[in-house]
């Protein structure tokens, strides 16, 4: 009879915890809806499930400890709104002070560094010396708690806790670790203590993401031990951002530009998609680069993203077409003839793209009317691109008051000028739309896309 009343008590107790922990059981990766994080956020209502809510709410809103945005537009959405749980979230002076706290403790150290890294943010933690006029938000209580986590996380940077934040799996703790491995001591002297670590750090350098394996090569180049490692992860590097880092001497800019160029090359042909992604992006980002980081493309180049452009992955030709639109010079035909061929992909965003690398031939028949398509395409962010790309302006220059004055002459011409200014003001507008409200965007571009249309062909 004993042994039955224990049995009994047992599931009553579980019953009651299960029930209790309803609320806040809710795994960030199980998150895919509202009502799943709203009960995650009720969590943070009771002071006995606090602590956990508030931690599942950063691992959810900043998986990688930093704030990105996928694309997705809901599920950015859930993202911001997990953040601003947090941010308003009841006595989280408390529970700030509760993960430093935790902190001291050996048992729950790394779990809390982890907490704080995501609470903390990039700005506080890596932006040594900057103002928080910059990197901080509208609400200083919250600026300060932030600034609070950061200089605690601070205080750990010692050998030990650094080592095992290289050793975790948790991208946050890796970064972090390597950010202030050796704490930019250059001595002799003051670097003995950290070569035990170098293999960690090697490892990450070869393993880890783009992001760490950049922040390791940056960390490895401090010790002069280190070159002929560094040296070899030229020659199997994938990562372009890194490749310029690792290549960069004090040799001859056009050294420098064919030895990197060359390797481009190499990395377009590669046989994995997400490399030749990588090398893609590279070169339609050159020209947002700073000028030491920009590079002058051949022919060769060209050729091989022309190529990318007939991809049968549509990702792929539509990185294809970012980079073309950056080189497009290099052969204004054979660019124009892909685009043109781009502007009809059965992918809106390859579509999407086409207009950006045909601005400089307007004049031309073929052009004209396939971004005359582009305007009343059927998926609105083609066309609200296709705004974007400010082609009005380029046309209504092209309006000069001869032209003008030989649309008065003609049967309806100043109806037809004011109709094409109203469609310019349809369209100014239409870039102006605020983003918040996306179905009435889509409704109202619509209009535009169709006014643009005929903006278009009543200025040509």
């Amino acid at each position: 009879m004993k042994h039955l009343f224990h049995i009994i008590i047992t599931i009553l107790a579980a019953v009651l915890l299960g029930c209790r922990s309803t609320a806040t059981s809710v795994s960030p990766k199980a998150i895919t809806s509202e009502d799943d994080l709203d009960r995650l956020v009720a969590g943070l209502s009771r002071p006995e499930t606090r602590m956990r809510t508030f931690s599942r709410l950063l691992a959810f809103a900043l998986p990688d400890g930093y704030y990105v945005r996928t694309g997705d537009w809901e599920t950015d959405k859930l993202h911001d709104k997990a953040f601003e749980a947090v941010r308003t979230c009841p006595e989280r002076e408390t529970v700030v002070s509760n993960l430093i706290h935790r902190l001291q403790k050996p048992g729950t150290r790394m779990e809390a560094i982890s907490d704080l890294i995501r609470f903390a943010g990039s700005w506080f933690l890596y932006n040594r010396g900057g103002s928080v006029v910059y990197g901080g938000s509208q609400d200083r209580e919250f600026d300060a708690l932030q600034k609070k986590a950061a200089d605690a996380l601070n205080g750990y940077v010692d050998i030990e806790t650094i080592s095992r934040a290289l050793d975790s799996p948790e991208r946050q703790l890796q970064y972090w670790a390597t950010a202030h491995f050796g704490n930019s001591e250059f001595s002799e002297e003051k670097q003995r203590p950290w070569l035990p670590l170098l293999p960690k750090l090697e490892k990450l350098a070869v393993a880890a993401d783009a992001g760490i394996r950049d922040a390791a090569n940056q960390r490895l180049g401090d010790f002069p031990q280190e070159r002929e490692f560094l040296a070899k992860r030229v020659e199997v590097e994938t990562s372009l951002d890194i490749l310029m880092r690792l290549m960069y001497q004090a040799q001859e800019r056009e050294e420098f530009n064919q030895r990197l160029v060359a390797r481009l090359y190499s990395l377009l042909m590669h046989r994995d998609e997400n490399v030749r992604h990588d090398a893609l992006l590279f070169i339609g980002s050159n020209g947002s680069r700073a000028p030491i980081w920009r590079f002058t493309y051949d022919k060769k180049i060209f050729d091989r993203v022309i190529e990318l452009a007939q991809s049968e992955s549509a990702k792929e030709r539509s990185d294809a077409a970012y980079a073309l639109t950056e080189i497009r010079v290099l052969d204004l035909d054979d660019s124009r003839r892909a685009f043109l061929r781009l502007a009809t992909d059965p992918s809106k965003d390859v579509r999407w793209r086409a207009a950006f690398g045909l601005k400089e031939q307007l004049e031309r028949a073929d052009v004209q009317h396939v971004i005359a398509a582009l305007l009343q395409d059927k998926v609105p962010s083609v066309r609200y691109m296709t705004i974007c790309n400010r082609l009005w302006e380029v046309i209504e220059s092209r309006s000069d008051e001869a032209r003008r004055r030989d649309y008065r002459a003609r049967p309806g011409g100043s109806k037809a000028l004011k109709r094409s200014r109203r469609c310019r003001l349809a369209l100014v507008s239409a870039v102006n739309l605020p983003e918040e409200n996306a179905e009435r965007s889509s409704m109202f571009l619509r209009d535009c896309s169709w006014r643009g249309s005929i903006a278009f062909n009543k200025l040509n």
